[in-house]
């Protein structure tokens, strides 16, 4: 299609095999389908050449009257079948006119993959009809639409209507970032109890880990410590997949300083990946208890509450970082290491590496401002594990951290004494 629409005496012809192809996918897909309407595939494929001959006459007045041609015949046709009939086709009918007129336009040529793509995704939706039915019949319950709905809500209705400056002493209350946080707990649980439901609580809870410890290992934490106190039973299973999750930190670590250019992966490189390599092998290795054999709770997805704690947490550790950063300043790294690192793991390798980079840090004081910064960033996450968590989980997440966390200085440290 880029090829033709490049050459201006080919356009119509491609504009028209476009909106017959519109035509012949919806229309073959009706054709096939158990519908009682009167519409076949010839019918989609007239209205698809009505749609691109409109356009190309350029005629709004024209088109408007098209559009009300077209969907009186499909009214038309519709009242001619039971009172249970459903509107399904006449509807395609009405949108294949729409889509073919459009396609057809010349101010939207540059979107027409993405109107083909439409009239793609159209298609495999009429086609999963059963499987839709019986998802939404059978496996998706009320608690789980409404869960739905509230975090779409958190996105797309709240965060935006939020103020984004920053306030209260400092500055150092942000409701945008804060609010950000709200999402990312409640998306890392959210999605965390459908992958658990239909993969499985094992291969679902392995996902999470994953995710979790790409987006943030903090929010991760806090999400399954929330949930070992809701399901005691599955704390020591809880306990691994977080463990997991901190072990990926180390090596989203050396993936940020690496992508920044900096020597100091070298320096980091073995130090992190022998954390990153015992935390795994303490998440992964051994059984995972999957705690009691009974059927998953089919709870609301949508956790608020637990969300919103982290928040005023993270809200009251922003705090003390502003208060701090405001005493000794930037300049004193070790301790903005320590209060940054309360909150943001990567604003502080960020930041040491780029300050390393531009010969502001030696790169002895940059490593230790990170390991510095995770080892801060530990207390905090078990903090939260033991205020949101079961004791069990509290007690082997912390050991689990503080043995990576050992690793990584021994390492470093071994390191330092070898080139002395």
């Amino acid at each position: 299609m880029d090829l033709f629409s490049g050459v201006s005496g080919l356009q119509p012809w491609s504009s028209m095999a476009v909106s017959l192809l519109i035509g012949l996918l919806i229309g073959a897909e009706r054709e096939t389908a158990t519908n009682r309407s009167g519409l076949g595939l010839r019918d989609f494929l007239l209205v698809s050449a009505v749609g691109w001959l409109t356009a190309l006459t350029g005629s709004v007045p024209l088109a408007l009257a098209m559009i009300l041609v077209v969907g009186a015949i499909a009214t038309v046709i519709h009242l001619r079948e039971p009172s249970t009939a459903g509107v399904t086709t006449e509807i395609a009918f009405v949108v294949v006119f729409m889509l073919s007129y459009v396609s057809a336009l010349p101010q939207v040529l540059a979107m027409r993959p993405q109107i083909v793509a439409l009239a793609v995704i159209l298609t495999m939706i009429l086609d999963a009809k059963a499987k839709v039915k019986t998802f939404f019949r059978e496996r998706f319950t009320e608690a789980e639409f409404a869960g739905t709905v509230g975090f779409l809500a958190l996105i797309f209705v709240i965060y935006p209507l939020l103020p984004t400056g920053s306030y209260g002493p400092y500055g150092f209350f942000r409701p945008t970032g804060l609010w950000k946080a709200v999402i990312m707990v409640s998306g890392i649980s959210f999605a965390g109890y459908f992958l658990e439901k239909y993969l499985g609580r094992s291969r679902g809870q392995n996902i999470t880990a994953v995710l979790g410890g790409l987006v943030s290992t903090t929010v991760a934490t806090s999400a399954f410590a929330q949930e070992s106190r809701r399901s005691p039973d599955r704390s020591i299973a809880l306990w691994r997949s977080a463990t997991v999750s901190n072990a990926i930190q180390f090596l989203r670590i050396i993936a940020i300083v690496w992508a920044l250019g900096a020597p100091l992966v070298a320096d980091l490189l073995p130090a992190f990946v022998g954390a990153a390599i015992v935390g795994l092998a303490i998440g992964l290795i051994g059984k995972q208890p999957e705690g009691s054999p009974q059927a998953m709770d089919l709870r609301n997805p949508l956790r608020l509450r637990p969300a919103l704690e982290f928040a005023a947490f993270l809200a009251l550790v922003a705090g003390v970082n502003a208060v701090a950063t405001a005493w000794y300043g930037s300049g004193a790294i070790v301790w903005t290491a320590i209060v940054g690192g309360l909150v943001d793991v990567d604003a502080i390798t960020i930041s040491a590496t780029d300050r390393m980079i531009s010969d502001a840090l030696p790169a002895t004081t940059a490593t230790l401002a990170i390991l510095v910064a995770v080892s801060a960033n530990i207390v905090v996450k078990s903090v939260l594990s033991f205020t949101q968590g079961s004791r069990p989980f509290a007690i082997r997440i912390t050991l689990s951290m503080l043995c990576m966390a050992v690793v990584a200085g021994a390492v470093l440290a071994g390191m330092a004494y070898l080139s002395s």
